[in-house]
């Protein structure tokens, strides 16, 4: 497993992966199919391949569309491999043998933040962590090192369904622009999007925030009850990861 590890820049620079977009949990593509049926077609196909015999690719069947999502998730590592290029570049190779288009626009990600002040107590910090655990029922998932902050604590559904949760320890101290100040809402939203949707939608978003520092690859935008969304680009050059 350790000599399969890769980075994610890794997996989006590899032949024939330009349709595939980053999230918080694994690399997502998006197939548009236009029915049910052929959605069923697809996923059939895929999970025909080798290499699915141990759980991977996440299918999502829509009336329209299918989403598929690969990840390594073990106890240990909750990122991309070798492997899942193999199995990515697979699957781009079925679903174009089947005439289906992918669209990478409609790939989006959402991901649930906490912040953890340095200043608590270990056991306060802690406490805050396994209630999460244990009211969702979420694993640890272990980050790569070129996906976020490394000391960051990071749990994810088992089953890959529902939304990610963080926990970011940061400064209480009012002078550290990325720490709490005054007001500041203890709950962060994360999404990440391509740029062709998340431009005119934080465009649409400032006219009704508090708050915005546009930017890119990453935006930050608050509304008015203090909770803060950092818009992540996907699709900007060097910035699939």
């Amino acid at each position: 497993m350790t000599d399969d590890r890769i980075e994610y820049s890794e997996f989006f620079s590899a032949t024939g992966l330009q349709d595939w977009r980053s999230e918080y949990t694994g690399a997502c593509v998006c197939y548009r199919t236009g029915s049910l049926a052929a959605g069923a077609e697809l996923a059939q196909a895929i999970a025909a391949l080798p290499g699915t015999e141990d759980g991977r690719p996440d299918i999502d069947i829509r009336s329209d569309a299918v989403f598929v999502r690969i990840i390594t998730f073990t106890d240990e590592y909750s990122g991309l491999t070798k492997r899942d290029v193999e199995l990515a570049q697979q699957i781009t190779a079925t679903a174009q043998r089947l005439n289906l288009t992918a669209d990478p626009s409609a790939v989006q990600a959402l991901k649930v933040n906490f912040l953890l002040d340095t200043d608590w107590s270990s056991d306060d910090q802690k406490a805050v962590v396994e209630f999460w655990r244990a009211a969702l029922g979420y694993r640890d998932a272990p980050r790569h090192s070129d996906v976020g902050d490394p000391a960051a604590i990071e749990l994810i559904d088992p089953k890959r369904r529902q939304v990610p949760i963080g926990f970011e320890r940061v400064s209480a101290d009012l002078d550290n622009p990325d720490g709490f100040c005054a007001g500041d809402h203890p709950v962060h939203l994360h999404v990440q999007q391509p740029m062709e949707v998340a431009v005119p939608r934080i465009e649409a978003a400032e006219d009704w925030a508090r708050d915005v520092d546009e930017g890119i690859p990453n935006s930050r935008l608050a509304d008015r009850n203090y909770v803060t969304l950092v818009v992540t680009i996907t699709d900007f050059p060097e910035q699939n990861s």
